[in-house]
């Protein structure tokens, strides 16, 4: 399995992923917050197919790159099935265009690459959003977190559907991971389970 990550570097300074089997070439592209350009150089430069793009929430900063990438590569695009909850609220940071564009997954749903041989589990996380997941690989065991968790911190609760309880709930969830996991934040570097845990708890 491919993880390969660009720093969106304006001033969110954001991580963008792509999530591409080695083999068939086919991947899916999670959190394409800019730098759109760059990110249709990567896929056409190494051939890949990209199948969805995943958003681990609905903040500007994780998908302003999303439309113009679905629309050139003609592909679906998906969020949890609670980012609907921001349809009716234009004070949330996103772009409300966007969302109403947006297919949707639920909590527990496994996504899988064609051929099935890679498959992503939906991991509900709200806290710093309400419609906040994280992606889990049990076979590569590698964790896409968004802003649910970083090295050595957390996602911020003081925006709309924001919920410091709700994160500490969920935190508590994804770190019973196996220790080994690599957790790949959506700012800031790569971390483990393991070392997450011996911070938090």
């Amino acid at each position: 399995m491919i993880i390969k990550v660009l720093n969106f570097t304006d001033f969110l300074c954001s991580n963008i992923y792509f999530y591409v089997d080695e083999k068939t070439k086919h991947g899916f592209l999670i959190d394409p917050g800019g730098g759109a350009d760059e990110i249709l150089h990567v896929i056409n430069q190494n051939d890949w197919v990209i199948e969805k793009i995943l958003l681990t929430h609905s903040h500007l900063d994780h998908l302003r790159a999303v439309l113009e990438i679905a629309q050139k590569c003609k592909i679906p695009f998906f969020g949890l099935d609670r980012a609907k909850l921001y349809l009716s609220n234009p004070y949330h940071f996103t772009d409300q265009n966007t969302l109403a564009q947006m297919s949707f997954f639920k909590n527990g749903e496994k996504i899988s690459l064609s051929g099935g041989r890679s498959t992503l589990e939906v991991l509900a996380t709200p806290g710093h959003t309400v419609d906040s997941v994280c992606f889990y690989d049990k076979k590569n065991q590698a964790l896409f977190s968004g802003d649910t968790l970083f090295a050595g911190g957390v996602g911020r609760t003081d925006l709309e559907g924001g919920n410091e309880t709700e994160l500490f709930q969920s935190l508590k969830q994804i770190l019973e991971l196996p220790p080994q996991t690599k957790v790949y934040p959506g700012h800031g570097p790569a971390t483990t389970i393991e070392a997450e845990k011996d911070i938090f708890f």
